[in-house]
């Protein structure tokens, strides 16, 4: 199934030129592991991003972010109104578990 919405997912996206937007908007579930290969669009641990706010801004709403135990020392991000950058900065609604 999963092969199926990435080929599907490829072809709008080369489509509409937009490839984020149109990707991620099919795909739930995401990934992120220090040992990751952070390949677009993190759909699996071995694909999964380094960083976890990398995989936080192509997740679309109502989606699944998973992360593994592991040191992030990189990523961020500074919310509006603030100076301050926050290592994940979470603007919509999405569930973000340890795995």
């Amino acid at each position: 199934m999963k092969r199926t919405t990435l080929t599907i997912c490829g072809v709008v996206a080369w489509l509409l030129l937009s490839g984020a937007s149109a990707c991620a908007a099919m795909i739930t579930n995401f990934y992120v592991s220090p040992t990751g290969w952070s390949i677009f669009p993190y759909t699996n641990w071995h694909d999964a991003a380094n960083i976890i706010q990398d995989a936080v801004d192509v997740a679309p709403a109502g989606s699944t972010v998973f992360v593994t135990n592991g040191v992030y020392s990189l990523g961020g991000k500074v919310a509006v109104g603030s100076t301050v950058s926050n290592r994940v900065l979470i603007n919509k609604v999405l569930t973000l578990k340890n795995w």
